[in-house]
């Protein structure tokens, strides 16, 4: 009886069902250490042994410098201008990096059932970009790389319907629900009509999404609390000119950017601030863009995000943070309050909320007409998200699982797949 994967290729983290027409394995410990969710985090080693997850990321604080991090690769898919990447000897495209990925999982998977699984279903945002051209072109390089990671059959579920498959058993009636699905990289809504009958094309009554989420807020706390302390508001004038000048808001960008600023070379930031250092306003932005320097060239960039990362949970629950994060010389403390993080991140708030409604309103709904809301992902745990979507549902709120929701879902639309054909 033939097997398919259900895979959650996500931002942050990756997960993999395994169903077949009669039975649903569940997922499957893909981690080092038997964990299913797994960090979607590479690390390539001098040695040119490649390391995956929580083991990537132990590789990669014991030797930064000499070898390569990668995360939110996802982030990329719909980049036209992200091509390649020199890893050491070895040149790679996007899918390239992502097959490496794709097949470790469906590696230890089949090793873990004893069966070469050449199948699977792959979870996708609703929308990978807002320009149809670069969502065509994301699909095919995900395509591309579960090709290439030894997958001869693929298809895909957007990860909003995804998870409405996983909240369907819970309903006893018909039901109007929107699934909000708060990931790392994008955000996704679906209005469905839902009850214990299978689901139908005309049942989804809309469906939108865009890529603000989880990292999005990380790069926020970047830009305002700790990128100061890297020369990001450094001024200078040259001699010959007639206003002071900044950084162009495109590098800025990328230095906010986690999925960016790992990837930046050193060239690069060179390239910026070679001007800067020699005609700057204030002599103290010398030292701080020396340690921009260093943090690119020493590959420490993952590990500061990793800690603004764990700043953003602490804000969760609790009104003031403490980041932290020291590399000789470099030294950065500073506290971030609740309602900093809300007003310096309001932008990205406000079109995360405005996608939702949007999405009500190619439903044709209100809020008032929608019977459930089932959220899913860490960002909607955000305090100030959190309070928009209880302004505009009230009680109407559930939460589903937060991580593994969309990867259920798959493994039912697998097996759907597997049964019918479609």
């Amino acid at each position: 009886m033939e097997t398919c994967y259900a895979i959650d290729f996500g931002t942050s983290n990756s997960l993999l069902g395994a169903v077949n027409p009669e039975q649903d394995f569940g997922q499957i410990p893909i981690g080092i250490e038997g964990e299913g969710i797994m960090k979607t985090i590479l690390y390539a080693a001098e040695s040119h042994q490649w390391f995956f997850g929580s083991q990537a990321i132990d590789e990669y604080l014991q030797q930064p410098t000499h070898g390569r991090i990668f995360k939110s690769l996802k982030k990329f898919l719909p980049d036209q201008s992200f091509q390649r990447t020199r890893v050491f000897q070895e040149v790679l495209t996007l899918p390239d990096l992502i097959a490496k990925f794709l097949r470790m999982m469906r590696e230890r998977a089949n090793t873990h059932l004893d069966q070469d699984v050449q199948r699977v279903m792959l979870g996708c945002p609703a929308r990978f970009s807002d320009d149809p051209t670069s969502h065509e072109l994301a699909l095919d390089r995900l395509k591309a790389a579960a090709i290439s990671a030894g997958f001869t059959e693929v298809s895909f579920c957007p990860e909003p319907i995804a998870a409405a498959y996983k909240f369907q058993p819970s309903l006893e009636k018909e039901q109007l629900v929107l699934i909000a699905d708060f990931g790392g990289g994008t955000s996704d809504f679906t209005v469905q009509k839902m009850s214990q009958q299978p689901f139908q094309d005309k049942d989804v009554l809309a469906m939108t999404g865009l890529s603000v989420a989880g990292d999005k807020y990380d790069g926020a706390i970047m830009e305002h609390f700790v990128a100061p302390a890297f020369g990001s508001r450094a001024k200078y004038k040259r001699p010959t000119a007639s206003n002071v000048s900044h950084f162009p808001k495109g590098f800025i960008r990328k230095l906010t950017s986690p999925a960016d600023l790992i990837m930046m070379s050193k060239n690069s930031v060179l390239q910026n601030i070679r001007d800067a250092q020699r005609w700057l306003l204030d002599p103290d932005d010398e030292e701080r863009l020396e340690n921009l320097v260093l943090l690119i060239e020493d590959r420490m960039a993952y590990a500061l995000f990793r800690e603004i990362e764990q700043t953003k949970i602490e804000l969760s629950d609790t009104a003031e943070g403490n980041f932290s994060f020291s590399y000789d010389p470099i030294d950065v403390r500073t506290q971030v309050t609740q309602d900093a993080f809300e007003d310096c991140s309001a932008k990205f708030t406000s079109e995360i909320i405005g996608c939702l409604d949007r999405c009500l309103i190619e439903a044709g709904l209100k809020s008032e007409q929608i019977d459930v809301v089932c959220l899913t992902g860490g960002t909607s745990q955000l305090p100030f998200i959190a309070k928009q979507l209880r302004t505009r549902f009230g009680d109407k709120l559930t939460t589903s699982s937060q991580f593994d929701s969309v990867v259920q879902g798959l493994g039912v639309r697998a097996q759907q797949w597997l049964r019918t054909g479609v």
